[in-house]
């Protein structure tokens, strides 16, 4: 090799490693210049926020590393906000801004102003009154599925047995059978997926399983309508309406299962921390029993006690304990001096409104009280949302708190429930719902 050949090579060398160094100061320069942008959305916007966001978690490290649940950690912000007086106020989620709601009016705005912020898709039309019939007609064989695991369990009852019972009223209003799918991870793909929506197309968990269970049902609606076959769950709907909201309604099975699993746990762990309660419900459901009547969407409304108990569970641990909307349109509002532009995400801490006291005096007691018909009209305006206030709203309260109430109607028509192992309630940080870290057990005595 020449000494030519060698001053160039030592150039070449030379230059690439000048341009690697300039690049990577470029990438480091530009990177910070778009952190810098956005996380200065509050400040260009003249909207409060909370704490300094740290880079890349925003306002979510804690939640991130799994430190604390999602809607505690919103929550705590919730009452931080309240505290300083603020009507609304920002936080942001990675590198994307959320703007929180805590006055009544805007919470008010964000769930039910449709032309500003998005809103699901309404299914109420597929789920007719005969639904909830057919299944109330397969109690029976509900009832043995709760009998039966606590007998090879010795009458202990787990998460596990609630999943039977309610994987079969899900699969029961459905019409074919079905099995928990949907993910609740609280993990980094999550928050990334709210922040770009593309992601979670990309990456939805278990998609084949969704798909073919798409696919089944497709092939069931063709099966009924060669048969000329009519049947009372929601694939019968989707045929009578000749509509694919298939995705809609997986959605809705799902949560039906995991929402339906938890509040049942917080009530019976509710039910073991409040004994007067328990006793004065088992007694209700026992008289109830007495007449081995048919049981039909009617004559369960008689069991006030019961239904005001559920109720005030899903006002302490809220299904849907914090709601996200995007914001379709440029939204403004003069009074309160507040502008969100269009794209912006807005968040309602659900769990922050029920546990407010302003709405809920004593908000950690649990005192179904609140909820007794006659204490109805005392309640205030949107301060009681567990599963937010939409179209749907309604079929899920419906169908949410009829299997819940099943269940518990088998449990304390025949035994007393005792908590097994007496420990402090935690929330479970790795998932988003409201979830128990560990999972309750319970330990049941045959009434006499």
């Amino acid at each position: 090799m020449t000494f030519c050949d060698e001053e160039i090579k030592f150039f070449m060398k030379e230059s690439t490693f000048i341009y690697c160094i300039t690049s990577f100061t470029f990438l480091v320069v530009g990177f910070f210049i778009l952190v810098q942008r956005a996380f200065s959305f509050f400040e260009k916007k003249g909207i409060p926020r909370g704490g300094v966001p740290r880079v890349p978690f925003g306002n979510v490290k804690d939640v991130i590393y799994q430190e604390c649940n999602f809607n505690i950690h919103l929550w705590k912000y919730y009452n931080r906000f309240k505290r300083k007086k603020f009507h609304f106020a920002g936080l942001y989620i990675l590198f994307k801004p959320f703007v929180m709601m805590m006055d009544p009016f805007l919470i008010y705005t964000v769930l039910t102003d449709k032309k500003h912020f998005q809103s699901q898709k309404d299914i109420s039309k597929l789920f007719k009154d005969e639904i909830q019939d057919q299944l109330l007609e397969k109690y029976d064989t509900l009832e043995e599925i709760i009998y039966k695991s606590l007998v090879e369990k010795s009458y202990n009852l787990d998460y596990e047995s609630l999943d039977a019972f309610f994987v079969e009223t899900s699969s029961a209003i459905l019409g074919l059978p079905i099995t928990q799918n949907k993910k609740y991870s609280s993990n980094l793909l999550h928050y990334f997926s709210l922040c770009h929506e593309s992601v979670w197309k990309i990456f939805t968990p278990n998609s084949s399983y969704n798909k073919n269970l798409k696919s089944q049902i497709a092939n069931e609606i063709l099966r009924r309508k060669k048969n000329d076959l009519r049947k009372f769950d929601l694939i019968n709907s989707l045929s009578e309406n000749n509509t694919s909201d298939f995705e809609e309604i997986l959605d809705f099975c799902f949560d039906s299962m995991e929402y339906s699993k938890s509040i049942t746990q917080f009530c019976l762990y509710e039910l073991c921390q409040n004994s007067d309660i328990q006793q004065e419900i088992i007694g209700e459901v026992r008289r109830f029993r007495k007449d081995e009547r048919k049981i039909t969407r009617k004559n369960l409304n008689q069991l006030a006690i019961l239904d005001a108990t559920i109720k005030e569970c899903l006002r302490k641990y809220p299904p849907r304990a914090t709601i996200m909307k995007k914001c379709c349109e440029d939204f403004k509002n003069e009074k309160y001096k507040l502008n969100i532009p269009r794209h912006c995400m807005t968040v309602i801490s659900v769990y922050g409104v029920h546990h407010d006291p302003m709405n809920f005096p004593n908000p950690e007691e649990f005192d179904p009280d609140r909820f007794y018909e006659e204490n109805d009209k005392y309640l205030k305006s949107y301060s009681f949302v567990p599963f937010g206030d939409d179209e749907n709203t309604e079929i899920y309260t419906k169908y949410i708190v009829l299997q819940v109430k099943l269940c518990l109607l088998t449990i304390l028509s025949r035994y007393k429930v005792y908590l097994k192992n007496s420990c402090k309630l935690e929330f479970d940080c790795r998932k988003t719902t409201l979830s128990p870290k560990e999972p309750f057990v319970f330990n049941l005595e045959v009434l006499k």
